[in-house]
């Protein structure tokens, strides 16, 4: 048994702690802010440093985190100037189409200036986190947002997501079990076989390309799309819920 919850009952700072994390964790997929607040959260943790500690084993990964390498923020319009097919331009066009921002990660002084590996990882992880639903396929969405977590999870143990994918697990068993009132299954599409089918083809997905946190996304933008997921080694999910490609999406965005 690796938790002895009979101690963990008898300190109730730490389970008021863990509740804590599990409340901002299960906001995550609503509320960008609590996403953020979790990753700060998690800063100082053993995971966090075990985190860490699996990225810098890449050399580009390890390049990035020494010498704190800032992001290059492109503007909407910039985006919308690559040629159809090239990932800038497939990214401009998802991004717009979903109503999200195209600066999603917050500025260096939300994660402490940068003072630790670990806040530049949060930094790096929030700023290039949609490039990952593009190359992979995964729905900028709650149904594809565990497969996109997943590929973190998987290469470096990324723990603000992990936690989140599992309190994701654990929050859809007891609504349809345990509190039937509190149901967030619709339909069966965010039932505990579900977000473990599409954990699953993350971890796969994960496992067979290249490691993402060191890409140079900037690199990429002028590059069509499949010629991006062949140098990364990707295979992208087409189809299902959890699939951007498969939301109605122009026929540019298929190729």
């Amino acid at each position: 048994m690796r938790i002895n919850y009979r101690k963990l009952a008898e300190r109730p700072e730490y389970l008021i702690k863990l509740l804590q994390l599990a409340q901002l964790a299960e906001s995550c997929d609503s509320t960008v802010a609590d996403t953020f607040q979790l990753a700060n959260s998690l800063r100082e943790s053993p995971q966090m440093n075990r985190c860490v500690a699996r990225l810098v084993k890449d050399p580009l990964s390890r390049k990035l985190i020494d010498s704190r390498q800032l992001h290059n923020r492109r503007s909407a319009e910039e985006l919308a100037g690559y040629a159809p097919g090239t990932l800038g331009q497939i990214y401009y066009d998802v991004i717009r189409r979903e109503g999200l921002s195209y600066d999603y990660g917050p500025d260096p002084e939300y994660f402490n200036n940068l003072e630790s590996h670990a806040d530049y990882v949060n930094y790096r992880v929030f700023c290039t986190h949609d490039f990952y639903h593009i190359v992979s396929g995964f729905a900028l969405d709650i149904f594809g947002e565990i497969g996109a977590r997943s590929l973190l999870v998987a290469q470096c143990g990324y723990p603000p997501m992990a936690l989140t994918n599992s309190i994701n697990m654990l929050t859809s068993w007891l609504a349809n079990d345990i509190v039937p009132d509190g149901d967030n299954d619709q339909d069966g599409q965010l039932s505990e076989v579900y977000l473990l089918e599409v954990m699953a083809l993350g971890i796969r997905m994960a496992k067979a390309c290249r490691p993402l946190f060191g890409v140079d996304w900037d690199s990429l933008l002028p590059i069509p799309l499949d010629q991006v997921r062949e140098r990364l080694q990707i295979t992208p999910v087409t189809e299902g819920p959890y699939s951007w490609h498969s939301q109605d999406k122009p026929v540019d965005l298929l190729r």
